[in-house]
């Protein structure tokens, strides 16, 4: 079973991605068992302390199951950022987080920079 004291700090990880790239990378919750998982949430902002959210992933969008393994109740997640979120962004550096919702917690699974890096191949 999923418990608070699981995620008591998020993992602080920085991303390095290609501006009007394709980014995709995996994650594992194990032990959510039948609990309501309400949603998930990768967010980018400018700031952490800005209200304006630069582009997000969420179930509906952009975030999907790709396996679950019962015997162990462990299911792996992919998040795609379409190219399309990033290339109208400027080249800098980012705050991004992911966030999860089972039926009335939210956990922080993960934190930290989003630096969107130059790229020579245009299309």
């Amino acid at each position: 079973m999923l418990e608070k004291s699981h995620f008591t700090n998020a993992i602080k990880q920085n991303i390095e991605m290609v501006k009007g790239d394709t980014l995709m990378f995996n994650f594992q919750l194990v032990g959510v068992g039948n609990q309501d998982l309400r949603n998930i949430r990768f967010t980018v902002k400018d700031h952490y302390d800005n209200d304006e959210v630069l582009f997000k992933c969420d179930l509906d969008d952009h975030i999907s199951l790709v396996d679950y393994d019962k015997e162990t109740d462990t299911r792996t997640y992919c998040v795609r950022v379409a190219p399309t979120k990033t290339e109208t962004i400027s080249i800098g550096r980012y705050y991004y987080d992911l966030e999860l919702d089972i039926e009335d917690d939210i956990y922080t699974l993960m934190r930290g920079y989003l630096d969107i890096t130059w790229e020579v191949t245009r299309r």
